[in-house]
């Protein structure tokens, strides 16, 4: 199940194409000041993978996507994409 990413400073969540419970592991197991990688939510259905990169200490909040959300980002991307 996707997952929300809170960063520190941003109002705007990542999207994140992992489980939350698996983000938050990595960042539990990272130092402050270390980089956290995370797979990002594909914004179309032919998108390649991409890979994402979080300081561990900057993240604030990881929250569970229900899948009918990440469906919606596919059926209707952001504009500027």
């Amino acid at each position: 199940m996707p997952c929300w990413i809170y960063v520190r400073g941003d109002e705007d969540p990542t999207t994140c194409n992992e489980p939350a419970d698996v983000v938050v592991k990595r960042v539990e197991d990272s130092a402050p000041d270390a980089f956290v990688h995370y797979l990002l939510l594909p914004l179309s259905r032919d998108d390649d993978a991409r890979t994402g990169y979080v300081r561990a200490g900057e993240v604030v909040q990881v929250m569970p996507m229900h899948p009918r959300q990440a469906e919606h980002f596919l059926d209707d991307p952001p504009d500027w994409w």
